[in-house]
């Protein structure tokens, strides 16, 4: 698996450690939520762990791939998947009751826009981009 583990960036950390448990709930535009395992190693690197493997699986994530993390409450992050082009990544939601839902079609663009009033607070979004490589 090319994305077992993802750590949260270290300033990210130095600033918000107080508002993150030992778990996460990622939650992405269709509402969909994924509940993420994070581990503290001796560094003080924070990973997101157990759950971590399912959710890139299921949004196919590939090297190159751009996630884009806001936390909205504490240990509660909303989350943003771009393809290498910068558009928002289609994917298939969570199955309910054993079906799975049609593609999302959710448009975030009022939402990135640089330098407007959005409930996006810009400058701590640049602080949590993750770009995902193989090494």
């Amino acid at each position: 698996m090319l994305f077992r583990y993802q750590y949260i960036p270290t300033e990210f950390v130095k600033k918000y450690r107080s508002r993150l448990g030992s778990s996460a709930t990622l939650k992405v535009a269709n509402g969909d939520t994924w509940e993420v395992e994070l581990a503290t190693d001796d560094d003080g690197l924070i990973w997101l762990v157990k759950g971590w493997e399912d959710f890139t699986e299921h949004h196919s994530l590939n090297q190159g791939d751009i996630v884009v993390f806001r936390l909205e409450q504490d240990s509660l992050f909303l989350v943003m998947v771009f393809e290498p082009t910068a558009s928002e990544k289609k994917f298939r939601c969570k199955d309910v009751n054993g079906l799975g839902r049609m593609f999302n079609e959710v448009k975030v663009e009022e939402e990135i826009n640089v330098g407007k009033e959005t409930g996006w607070r810009t400058y701590e979004i640049l602080q949590l981009i993750v770009l995902l490589c193989s090494c």
